[in-house]
């Protein structure tokens, strides 16, 4: 279109700091929250360079700034110093907490038997290629061709199987002259069944279209997880539904649905992998959505405590339950690399696909051996099919942006490659931005406008729950309001900005990325950025807290759902261990984040980097003073 604004190439070494433009921290190396691990290999066990600190992305360099409470001073404490260490289990909207119970499939919700195995029809190689063909994109991007032999009976099944484990594939058979001799082949290409009848065909009528089931990870994130199921039944991943994604270091229990896919093909995956589980199968009617549940319950164990005075812990424990906290995005909203993902946000905000895509790819320090020559590589030759075979695993990130530019190369089609990395992740990366915006935003309005409402403030109105709407804060009626009432917009067209001096920082903050509301309309309607509201500070509900004595610094400290359903049995407090460690418990509503409770209890940096870096600093048994809370 002539009127369409040139993509602007973004200055991406520009960081701001309360209006002033300083040079960030150099660019640090890691992939961010729903990238996963490339080679799938849980991140402590990979051998990685060593990276300087100062290297990776701080709390202040995404705007976490402030303290809620001035009651304490905090105290000393390594936060998910073992990945066990971290729970979180999703609350139902009944705010029952949600577990993984069950691994099997009932009796009852057997499907039938008409189920093809690829594996009894195609090769290893063939069912590769076909994956990769399902998970390549639009209609139209590529074909596979697979030699079906004269068995009719065997290539009904061939094609029974591609309908039922790649419902976006079409396939079709036809005799073709290969070096003089005639041979039948089945040509597969990208079609546009989605969900139609021949998907359709296999679902019993009175059974819901939809399988819920729960999936408890370890140690990965959602989105891997995700992938994994996907690859192991042949499915796009999209087919999926949450109601969030969570931590990657950690041990998290979560519910999923799945349009019409039977149980008995998920339960598959337990014997497949270690670390993800499912069970707790039932169909639905309606699929899961972004925020459908009531929230998170999490079980923080936070170790080798070290405090002079046992009350500071009673304080801040006592302060995080009754005032709360700054309910800032936390930092695995960013990432944890050197490349933060709210700058591959700010690159799309300005349509510079170049921009973004340089930023994916580029190397960073730190990686895997086989991810960082293939980043070096690709940075060297600008190819992306040679790239992408160097990849250990093609489903990640860049391997989806790779695929693209190699399907898209001659055509400079680069919004179009982009397009083959997953929709949700592309939304993370805008997302991020907004959520950079309002942190910095959230830092300003505690730092200059102080713990109490004030005129201009923006606040929910009251009435009706189910149709929330904002106000302004007048000075006649500001006495009915309290800082929890408080909220600030996350940046787009279709919001209203604080009308004080908190709204001309929006602004200001956005001017200097050179954007500005209008721009977040965005040419491209995937990126476009209504905007919403979140509450500037937070109290969390079922507040509990103890301390473990302990010797082993890899003793568990809290069960997993895995370990209930092992019997195995609870841990308990050694009597005069040398090392101090603190249960905290607490549930919070969607979209917020346990680390950022856990900061202002601790008031320390809650950066994973930052946090590695005091656990191999503090090897020496702690002092203890005083008795067990």
């Amino acid at each position: 279109m002539a009127d369409e604004p040139e993509p602007k190439r973004v200055k991406l070494n520009d960081h701001h700091v309360d209006g002033q433009a300083t040079v960030p921290p150099a660019d640090t190396a890691e992939k961010e929250e729903d990238e996963g691990d490339e080679d799938g290999v849980p991140a402590e066990e990979e051998e990685e360079a060593e990276t300087p600190l100062a290297c990776f992305t701080k709390e202040t360099d995404v705007g976490i700034e402030q303290y809620l409470s001035s009651s304490h001073k905090g105290f000393f404490a390594i936060l998910k110093q073992r990945y066990s260490d971290f729970q979180v289990h999703e609350r139902k909207p009944d705010g029952s907490v949600i577990h993984l119970t069950n691994c099997s499939v009932p009796c009852e919700l057997l499907a039938d038997k008409g189920t093809v195995s690829l594996e009894t029809v195609f090769s290893a190689e063939e069912v590769e290629k076909l994956t990769e063909l399902s998970e390549a994109g639009e209609e139209g991007s590529g074909s596979v061709h697979i030699e079906a032999g004269e068995n009719k009976d065997h290539r009904t099944k061939q094609h029974m199987a591609i309908r039922q484990h790649f419902p976006s594939l079409d396939s079709k058979t036809s005799v073709e002259s290969v070096g003089g001799a005639k041979k039948t082949i089945i040509s597969v290409t990208k079609g546009a069944r989605g969900r139609g009848p021949q998907q359709r065909s296999h679902w019993p009528r009175d059974r819901p279209d939809y399988c819920w089931f729960v999936m408890y990870k370890e140690n990965r994130d959602t989105l891997e997880a995700i992938n994994l199921l996907s690859s192991l039944i042949r499915i796009k991943s999209s087919m999926f539904q949450y109601a969030g994604t969570k931590d990657k270091r950690a041990i998290t229990t979560q519910a999923v649905t799945v349009f019409r896919v039977p149980a008995e093909r998920l339960v598959s995956l337990n014997r497949a992998s270690k670390n993800v589980q499912v069970g707790n199968f039932e169909y639905v009617k309606e699929p899961l959505r972004l925020g459908s549940l009531a929230g998170n319950h999490f079980t923080v164990v936070l170790r080798k405590v070290r405090c002079d005075d046992d009350d500071v812990i009673g304080v801040a424990m006592a302060s995080l339950r009754d005032t709360g906290f700054i309910n800032y995005y936390g930092m695995q909203r960013f990432g944890t690399s050197t490349i933060p993902t709210h700058h591959v946000g700010r690159c799309l905000l300005h349509c510079d696909w170049q921009g973004a895509v340089d930023l994916i790819l580029k190397p960073r320090p730190g990686e895997p051996e086989p991810l960082d020559k293939a980043r070096r590589h690709y940075a060297e030759t600008r190819d992306p099919a040679s790239t992408l075979a160097m990849l250990p695993r093609r489903r990640c990130v860049e391997g989806k942006l790779l695929w693209g530019l190699k399907e898209r190369s001659g055509t400079n089609d680069l919004q179009g490659a982009f397009n083959f990395i997953p929709r949700n992740t592309r939304l993370m990366y805008v997302h991020s931005y907004q959520s950079y915006v309002w942190n910095k935003m959230a830092s300003w309005r505690i730092a200059h406008l102080g713990l109490t409402p004030v005129p201009g403030d923006l606040v929910w109105t009251r009435g009706d729950s189910r149709h929330k709407e904002v106000e302004y804060i007048t000075e006649e009626n500001k006495k009915q309001y309290g800082l929890h009432d408080v909220v600030l917009p996350l940046p787009g067209y279709d919001v209203m900005l604080p009308s004080n001096k908190v709204g001309e920082e929006y602004i200001k903050l956005l001017q200097q990325d050179g954007l500005s509301i209008e721009m977040l309309r965005h040419r491209v309607k995937d990126y476009a950025l209504p905007g919403d509201y979140r509450s500037l500070v937070l109290k969390p509900e079922n507040v509990q807290w103890r301390s473990f004595d302990y010797d082993d610094i890899m003793q568990p400290l809290i069960l997993s759902d895995l370990d209930t359903l092992e019997a195995k049995p609870a841990p308990v407090s050694l009597p005069g261990g040398q090392y101090r460690a603190l249960s905290v418990e607490f549930s919070l509503p969607p979209s917020s984040y346990a680390t950022m409770a856990i900061r202002e209890v601790l008031r320390m940096d809650t950066s994973s980097h930052h946090q590695a870096q005091l656990d191999t600093s503090s090897s020496r048994p702690i002092s203890r003073v005083g008795s067990a809370i």
